[in-house]
């Protein structure tokens, strides 16, 4: 048994929370990874705070925290999208009436359920923009952990990855224009995804070789 409370609840046989909340999860443990990063340089270039490199290292900071809070509230919303579908599930179907109801109330809750992992995404890459940004500043100032910038980078790209599925599994219920906005989103944002990630590992790596 975990002594994480979370996990425990991600560990029930209950339906929420699930992979999506995981998935947030996974996104705020890479904002504070990104938070550890800028406050550990910040602290340790012993400059003074109007200094161009603190300047921008405090407005990491801050950004890195403004992300942990939006994947703290998607979180929440995946939870409430998943049971506001079952709810939709549950409703009766004995008449045609009934069954027409039910199926327009499962593909709204469909369409919430796709447009919160595809925020989740959007979020993701968020977080490897600004890793890019920290890595960038680094050629003028020496960063700081920078293993565990690369794990940010790793994090946010499971994050991004498994709200993909939730994305994948629910895209069938929903109408086909809306399928067809979120289809072209998603394929926006999952090929810079793959450019930038890719990128960055390199660039860690390389960093941490001391290329």
């Amino acid at each position: 048994m975990s002594c994480d409370p979370f996990a425990e609840r991600l560990a029930s046989p209950t339906p929420t929370p699930g992979g999506g909340a995981a998935a947030a999860r996974a996104g705020l443990h890479a904002s504070a990874l990104l938070r550890m990063v800028a406050g550990i340089t910040l602290l340790k270039l012993k400059q003074d705070e109007s200094s161009e490199a603190a300047v921008a290292l405090s407005a990491a900071l801050k950004k890195a925290e403004e992300l942990g809070a939006i994947f703290e509230s998607l979180e929440e919303e995946d939870i409430a999208a998943f049971e506001a579908y079952l709810k939709a599930l549950r409703l009766p179907r004995s008449t045609p009436a009934e069954i027409e109801m039910r199926r327009l109330a499962c593909q709204s809750a469909a369409a919430l359920a796709t447009d919160v992992p595809l925020a989740m995404l959007e979020a993701s890459m968020e977080i490897l923009f600004l890793a890019k940004k920290l890595l960038d500043l680094s050629r003028t100032t020496p960063l700081k952990a920078e293993s565990d910038l690369g794990g940010a980078v790793e994090l946010a790209s499971a994050s991004f990855r498994m709200a993909e599925l939730n994305i994948r599994v629910n895209l069938p219920q929903v109408s086909p224009e809306k399928g067809s906005q979120v289809r072209s989103r998603w394929k926006d944002l999952a090929a810079g995804m793959r450019r930038l990630s890719s990128d960055l590992r390199e660039a860690v790596l390389a960093k941490l070789s001391g290329e």
